[in-house]
């Protein structure tokens, strides 16, 4: 147990800024999926309907666009350099989305947040694995605390943001969401010589101009494409199928010229991104058809203390970090059991 415990806790400093990064990265994103739904149905007037689809629709877009954050962060700009800039592209989308007081500009913000959380999502952990040699025993404490970072932004976000509407308005809330993002960047470029010598290899190198320039052209071109895919979603959700189809195409082909150790592995990797994909689907209800229902079927009081539909979200977060500490505990008694 003290062993665990040492190990958990005796990270690097870079760690701990990278820590930091994704709290408040997560705490922006965590308030916006709390209340964005609600948001389209009370200010919009969609209805719930239409407002579940499209939240759908953008969180599909977001994940779909992981893979191009992550290319560039690895082959082209760099990791570090994708963090800023991911979370630059999301403070603006949050900015947008505060004075979206029409659905043309809600489309906007929503892509440009897409594409944002594309950039940055996987860039972060890329980081982090780039702190530790591979025979590191911190590294299983590392994520775990990593990942314990967006449990906690999320959970005091989820709690925010929905007063805050409630009290103050809807643009206030997204406004929070927005400073998370900003403390984000500050965050960043304050602490920046930290991440010196860690990254990918394009952190490595001077800033490629064209490259760049390049991204930065891609970059809006994807913001207005996703625009109008979230216009038309029905071409969105057959654009989306094509491209899933290519690469689980891609994925078994690769496979099939690996050697029997790597099939066997590459097997167990489909069968657990497969696992992923059925619990991020139920997981993404929270923020949409049980939500609705917490709004028309849920007492929303408790010992005289008014509770936000809304709020009840914060709860998935709160047993994460509750129960988290006692299964790392387990699982490392499993583990020494089945060695």
């Amino acid at each position: 147990m003290k062993l665990f415990q040492s190990q958990l806790f005796n990270q690097p400093k870079p760690f701990f800024l990278l820590f930091s990064i994704e709290f408040w990265e997560r705490f922006g994103y965590a308030g916006l999926q709390g209340i964005l739904a609600v948001y389209m149905v009370k200010m919009l007037k969609m209805s719930e309907t239409d407002a579940i689809t499209l939240f759908s629709s953008f969180t599909a877009l977001v994940y779909a666009l992981v893979s191009v954050g992550g290319w560039l962060g690895d082959h082209i700009l760099g990791n570090k350099r994708m963090i800023a800039l991911g979370a630059f592209v999301l403070a603006i989308g949050y900015g947008v989305i505060s004075f979206s007081n029409r659905v043309e500009l809600l489309y906007i913000g929503m892509a440009t947040l897409a594409i944002g959380s594309g950039l940055f999502k996987s860039n972060t952990s890329a980081t982090l694995g780039s702190l530790y040699q591979k025979d590191d025993s911190r590294l299983e404490g590392a994520y775990t605390l990593f990942y314990m970072s967006i449990n906690i932004g999320s959970f005091f976000s989820l709690l925010i943001t929905p007063y805050i509407a409630s009290n103050y308005g809807w643009n206030k809330a997204f406004l929070v969401c927005f400073i998370g993002l900003l403390i984000t960047l500050i965050n960043y470029f304050v602490y920046q010589k930290l991440l010196d010598g860690y990254g990918s290899a394009p952190d490595s190198q001077p800033l490629n101009k064209k490259y760049a320039f390049l991204s930065g052209i891609g970059i809006v071109s994807i913001i207005a494409i996703v625009t109008w895919l979230l216009h038309h979603q029905d071409i969105a959700r057959i654009i989306l199928a094509i491209i899933s189809v290519l690469v689980v195409t891609a994925y078994f082909k690769i496979m099939s010229k690996q050697n029997i150790v790597n099939k066997k592995k590459m097997l167990l990797a489909l069968i657990l991104m497969l696992q992923a994909i059925v619990f991020f689907v139920l997981y993404n209800q929270m923020f949409t058809s049980l939500t609705f229902f917490a709004v028309h079927n849920v007492q929303k009081q408790l010992f005289g203390i008014n509770i936000h539909a809304e709020q009840f979200t914060a709860l998935n977060p709160f047993w994460i970090m509750i129960l988290s500490p006692f299964l790392a505990v387990f699982l490392q008694n499993m583990v020494k059991n089945f060695q």
